[in-house]
């Protein structure tokens, strides 16, 4: 699927979360497609945030732990589907947190300009 779009289209940029990085890197090698510049990995390399939401402020992670700390330690369960479903019920509860507290400026979206920034420049090399 991916050679095909990248036959197809001149400008084409991928993302993904940074943890699926070792799961998409020799998909990526193979295409001949360059980290920074035609593919990126979304996330801060730090537990718990190599993915998307870890974009988000603290404020926001903290006040929906504190509310949901049984969802929190539903995410540790041996059981994959109950984890998988805890993770995805926190994800939906992180957004509505940040859209309900955040505002703009780099209090809040300071993560999300600096990819927005890298994305933008890449585009425009292109």
């Amino acid at each position: 699927m991916m050679k095909f779009l990248k036959e197809k289209y001149s400008k084409l940029i991928v993302t993904f979360d940074l943890d699926a990085y070792s799961k998409v890197k020799s998909s990526m090698t193979s295409l001949m497609l360059n980290e920074n510049k035609d593919y990126f990995k979304i996330g801060i390399d730090k537990g718990g945030k190599r993915a998307i939401e870890g974009l988000l402020p603290d404020n926001v992670f903290n006040k929906v732990w504190t509310g949901n700390s049984e969802l929190v330690l539903q995410t540790q369960s041996d059981n994959d589907k109950e984890a998988k479903s805890a993770k995805n019920q926190l994800k939906k509860l992180y957004l509505e947190e940040f859209k309900k507290t955040s505002k703009p400026g780099n209090e809040h979206f300071a993560e999300f300009y600096k990819l927005t920034n890298t994305l933008n420049k890449s585009f425009k090399t292109k």
